[in-house]
């Protein structure tokens, strides 16, 4: 079994790329191996990334004598099906209200739908068995959904033909 999770498949942006890596795993999976992948589904990137500001939000947490803040900014282009997301992390010290550190990340991911996901797994010798939904709190749970229009982090699940 071959697995790519937390969205890492997203960072293949050319179909090129996403042909080498399919038919790779086609040749060096046996018949009965299966292939379990992440992608981002573009049908439910929010609305608010396409617009010109792209969407803003943000995540706090605190450990210890630690707060940490994420904030977000996405935006996509539904043109080349590209997410961009900027993070920037802030982390303070709660008790001397001062900031400790801060830093940045930006990653650009490729999103799909779930019809292109299956052609590509069937133009390059895989068959789709099956498309989750890939949410980590339904996860936790050990619910189990099948992926809908709306599912943003979807769970593939495929085999060689």
């Amino acid at each position: 079994m071959l697995r790519v999770l937390f969205g890492g498949f997203g960072y293949l942006e050319k179909e090129e790329d996403v042909g080498l890596f399919f038919s790779s795993v086609s040749n060096h999976l046996n018949r009965r191996g299966l292939l379990m992948f992440e992608f981002w589904q573009n049908s439910a990137v929010l609305p608010a990334a396409t617009g010109k500001s792209g969407m803003k939000s943000w995540d706090m947490t605190e450990t210890g004598d630690r707060l940490i803040v994420r904030l977000n900014l996405s935006r996509y282009d539904p043109h080349t099906n590209v997410l961009d997301v900027k993070f920037d992390f802030y982390i303070m010290d709660r008790k001397k209200k001062e900031l400790v550190d801060e830093f940045s990340e930006t990653h650009r991911v490729r999103t799909y739908s779930i019809s292109q996901m299956r052609a590509l797994l069937e133009h390059n010798g895989l068959k789709a068995l099956a498309f989750y939904d890939a949410d980590l709190a339904t996860a936790e749970k050990g619910e189990v959904a099948p992926a809908s229009f709306s599912t943003f982090r979807v769970m593939a699940v495929a085999r060689p033909v």
